[in-house]
């Protein structure tokens, strides 16, 4: 993967990120009823107008949900998706395979923006409480328009116990429940990465006595590899089920510096064919908590 490949997909991923943020936030403070004439609701709207209002002439809403907002996530996630896939020069999957990704795609960042509201709500509230600030900044009042409709309800049902708001642990709690239920439900791992290969018949091909091996380095042409993964040394792996990869643990990841490296999978097969299964760039970020 060259420089422009790689920006390329940081761009992308940036970009694409923060304008599906901006309409699935618009899209929630709709269904919220949240001030439409906060300044942060205005700048989300203006921000969005561009790709929502010409989508609403062809896509009506329906007792007050705007569904142009959410068909103009859907086509940012496609988009998003297919521009990384073309970047990284894979071939990109059937339609109905990328309508599926960018569908599960936008729910779990649904799931995201309420589990981090709610936390910047609890965190903003204690800063002002503390502080003696009684007038609440205009994004602390969005924020607060945006959970109340998940968090009245449960409220309702559990009040508070001693000045102590529970809703949100029981939130937090229904969010981990309905992530659980999103990646088994959809096939999504949060492991490490694997693969097998399939033939054209869709039968999956034997790799017995295989070996697989993945290094990483900061620069392509450098000598030694900063990482290696291979099945001897445990870091990378090759099932039963003919599924392999690699892994990176917090050991591995702390012993190498914090940057981005390029990396790729090579699996080597017993009739001496070698094939690079996986290529591309993995970040390594310091950490921060302690």
């Amino acid at each position: 993967m060259d420089f422009m490949s790689s920006s390329g997909i940081t761009l992308v991923s940036t970009l694409g990120g923060i304008y599906l943020l901006m309409l699935l936030l618009r899209f929630l403070l709709q269904i919220a009823r949240a001030d439409f004439y906060n300044p942060m609701s205005q700048a989300i709207v203006r921000f969005t107008d561009p790709l929502v209002r010409p989508l609403r002439r062809v896509v009506p809403g329906y007792r007050g949900i705007d569904f142009s907002t959410l068909i103009a996530a859907l086509l940012v996630q496609l988009g998003a998706i297919y521009g990384l896939i073309a970047l990284y020069g894979a071939s990109p999957p059937s339609l109905g395979a990328l309508v599926a990704w960018a569908f599960v795609g936008n729910l779990l960042f649904v799931i995201n923006i309420y589990y981090y509201a709610i936390i910047g709500s609890i965190i903003m509230s204690f800063v002002m409480m503390f502080s003696g600030n009684t007038t609440p900044h205009p994004l602390l009042q969005l924020v607060w328009q945006l959970t109340e409709p998940v968090m009245g309800p449960i409220r309702s049902v559990i009040p508070a116990i001693g000045g102590l708001d529970f809703s949100p642990i029981v939130i937090f709690l229904g969010i981990q429940l309905l992530q659980n239920f999103i990646y088994e439900t959809f096939g999504i791992t949060t492991g490490p990465i694997k693969m097998r290969y399939l033939d054209s018949t869709d039968t999956v091909i034997d790799l017995t006595g295989a070996t697989v091996e993945a290094q990483l380095r900061k620069q392509y042409d450098q000598t030694d590899a900063d990482y290696t993964a291979t099945i001897a040394n445990g870091k990378a792996f090759l099932d039963g089920d003919n599924y392999f990869g690699f892994t990176l643990s917090p050991s591995d990841t702390s012993s190498i510096a914090a940057t981005t490296y390029f990396y790729d999978l090579i699996v080597t097969k017993t009739d001496g064919d070698v094939t690079r299964a996986m290529e591309g760039t993995i970040s390594i970020t310091p950490e921060v908590t302690k």
